[in-house]
């Protein structure tokens, strides 16, 4: 992490003292657009689901609860058609299991939860973004599971592991695209190393003045961990609120198909159906 943060300082002096540019530290907004569909975007959502787990329907709702800021730090803008931004984020992904148990009491589980540090460092060309990012993501079993489950050890592999990654994006009109490639610096157990991932959202405007708007998208991830079997989660929803306050409330239709994208149970292989409401601040 200490030569992390020394390559930032050093990346940060040369943006502050390139010519013809305009630099500010902690700046309103994001320079590149959130990708919602990926499950450990930082965002500040919830979400009920049902679950089917290889082919059978489970009888239980996974809820999937996410607390999560991407703050800028500095951008430096050259020419208006170039720039660089150094982005902060940490966010916190719980999962509960909502069932009735065998006398029909209704139980709620504290299944897991994931803790991911990361920072972004986006570079923007006209319509075209590079971003690097580096983080480093933790999973813990809830208090509830290994209760109820009487576990004196784990019984899925803990997860605790840095990653360096880096993507491109297109933006095109409402529309953006983009692909990545990761690499596991670090690994608490051993660990496959490699994984990519590929996207896009859109969104149309609709109502009088753009009161709302339609937005949907995909969301594909391949691990080498899970043999990259692809995990693909797509969504369709609505978004509240207006232009001139960024549509503040989103609400979407999802579906899952792959290993179960967060948590210590990532060998688990799912369907998860379910809507979520997402806030973004």
């Amino acid at each position: 992490m200490k030569k992390l943060f020394i390559c930032l300082l050093v990346l940060m002096n040369v943006s502050v003292t390139a010519q013809n540019s305009n630099h500010e530290f902690f700046p309103k907004n994001k320079l590149l657009k959130d990708i919602y569909l990926d499950p450990f975007s930082p965002k500040i959502s919830g979400g009920l689901y049902m679950m089917w787990e290889n082919g059978e329907k489970k009888d239980l709702t996974l809820g999937a609860f996410a607390i999560g800021i991407h703050k800028p730090i500095f951008r430096n803008v050259k020419n208006g058609t170039k720039a660089f931004e150094i982005g902060f984020e940490l966010s916190s992904f719980t999962q509960f299991e909502f069932y009735y148990n065998k006398v029909g009491t209704h139980k709620r589980q504290h299944l897991n939860t994931d803790f991911i540090i990361a920072m972004p460092l986006v570079w923007k060309l006209n319509d075209f973004y590079l971003r690097a990012k580096f983080f480093h993501r933790s999973t813990h079993l809830g208090d509830d599971y290994i209760f109820r489950n009487c576990l004196t050890e784990p019984d899925a592999k803990p997860i605790t592991y840095e990653q360096a990654d880096v993507s491109l994006f297109y933006e095109c009109k409402q529309a953006i695209y983009y692909a990545g490639i990761g690499v596991v610096t670090r690994s608490n157990v051993e660990r496959k190393k490699l994984n990519a991932y590929l996207g896009f959202n859109n969104f149309h405007f609709m109502g009088k003045r753009g009161k709302w708007k339609l937005t949907y998208g995909i969301h594909s991830k391949f691990e080498a961990e899970t043999n990259f079997k692809p995990g693909v989660n797509s969504g369709i929803g609505i978004e509240f609120g207006g232009k001139e306050k960024n549509y503040p409330l989103q609400i979407m239709i999802e579906y899952y198909n792959g290993f179960m994208p967060y948590s210590a149970f990532e060998q688990k292989d799912v369907r998860l159906l379910g809507t979520s409401i997402r806030l973004k601040l």
